[in-house]
């Protein structure tokens, strides 16, 4: 029987076959007029928003940043990201998930490591939201409760109005 292709014209074009269509998806997923950017019924993307407190610890308004991203989790940094309290806690980012509940609305939950000045371990802030999108805007409200070594030290709950950050210099 005649041998009708050789084991390293197989490897070879199976080779040329991967690197071709590596070449297509690159291109596809770099050409320049191409936008990487959420559309407007996403809650992907990045957001600045002015967060509320509505029912716990007397603060102004402040500034936070989420980035809502595609896989369904979530990054939030605050202004200052330091929990009230005496003495003051500090805060990291926040970390956590979000999901569609309905052609506009959303849920999503986070989490914050607590520590005090020196960076001993505190405890957790806890959030849980919800908002609905309207375009490159969203409002939202939520509960948070704070965490101090293993007892709920304080709750409360707040309101979220939110932008879309866009990209610029295109």
């Amino acid at each position: 029987m005649k041998r009708l292709l050789r084991p390293k014209l197989i490897y070879s074009l199976v080779t040329v076959g991967l690197l071709a269509t590596a070449l297509v998806v690159s291109l596809l997923f770099t050409f320049p007029g191409r936008s990487h950017a959420a559309t407007n019924d996403s809650l992907e993307g990045s957001w600045i928003a002015t967060l509320t407190i509505t029912k716990g610890p007397p603060l102004p308004p402040f500034k936070i940043l989420i980035a809502f991203n595609s896989g369904g989790s979530l990054v939030e940094s605050e202004q200052g990201d330091e929990a009230p309290g005496s003495p003051p806690l500090l805060a990291s980012p926040g970390y956590g998930a979000w999901v569609s509940i309905g052609p506009d609305d959303f849920a999503f939950n986070f989490i914050k490591l607590l520590y005090d000045t020196s960076g001993g371990f505190i405890g957790l802030l806890k959030n849980h939201g919800t908002s609905q999108l309207a375009g490159d805007t969203f409002i939202g409200s939520g509960t948070f409760v704070i965490i101090e070594n293993g007892k709920v030290a304080f709750s409360g709950s707040y309101t979220l109005h939110a932008m879309r950050i866009q990209a610029e210099g295109t």
